[in-house]
């Protein structure tokens, strides 16, 4: 079972990194070909942490290839969904697909809840490593034993020391945490529309029903009532 569940996450893994090559035309090359390839560059890597002192290797990218990237790529998607795709047009697709509307309770945690939520944690996330300071848990080896020291006494023994990385190590951690944050700038620089005082005038200076969780909800009870107001005031001249 373990195998299994290991596999299909990888799956779906390394799809969410080849996926986009494809789509934005970045490789050419027949797909069946460059997956082997991938495969192999990343087994070699993964090689390297089995090793001997693989433990360390695997710390790097366990402590900046993870946090912090997942968490600004987190944030990204939230804010793009929320704010700039928007709530409405995302629940629409969801209608479009499943014939249902979702709960304004899940638009509310998608335009506020969740990158609050994000960005709080990773706010704290780099607080806390810059007065921790990049560190690794390093082994400090068998203590030695007295014949007076029982099982009770061990449990309260350091096994480990944190100790600050070297320049190379911090130098390996900055190239990871930089080359999986750099694209999203990148992107939004080179998509940059042009007419962006426009949509920044429409988004959040046209009405308060653009900061309501579902905007087109809003946009279409106000014109309900709107239509509603102009009947009872037709009838009444009546």
């Amino acid at each position: 079972m373990l195998i299994l569940l290991g596999i299909d996450s990888e799956f779906g893994t390394l799809e969410g990194v080849i996926a986009p090559l494809y789509d934005l035309k970045i490789i050419k090359m027949k797909k069946y070909m460059f997956l082997p390839i991938v495969i192999i560059l990343m087994f070699i890597v993964d090689i390297s942490m089995i090793s001997g002192p693989g433990f360390y290797i695997f710390q790097i990218f366990d402590d900046y290839a993870v946090t912090i990237p997942l968490l600004v790529i987190a944030l990204s998607q939230c804010i793009a969904i929320g704010w700039v795709y928007g709530t409405d047009k995302f629940a629409d697709d969801i209608e479009f697909m499943t014939g249902k509307r979702p709960w304004k309770f899940w638009m509310f945690c998608w335009k506020y809840l969740s990158p609050l939520a994000v960005f709080i944690i990773l706010v704290w996330v780099l607080v806390n490593n810059i007065q921790k300071g990049s560190s690794y848990s390093r082994y400090a080896g068998c203590p030695q034993f007295s014949n007076s020291t029982n099982a009770t006494n061990l449990a309260t023994i350091a096994w480990t020391v944190s100790t600050p990385y070297p320049l190379w190590a911090k130098f390996i951690a900055g190239t990871l945490v930089i080359g999986t944050i750099i694209p999203i700038p990148i992107f939004i620089i080179k998509e940059w529309p042009t007419n962006w005082r426009q949509i920044f005038k429409k988004q959040f200076c046209s009405g308060i029903g653009n900061y309501m969780p579902d905007p087109a909800a809003w946009e279409e009870r106000k014109l309900s009532n709107n239509m509603y107001e102009q009947t009872y005031q037709d009838e009444a001249k009546c």
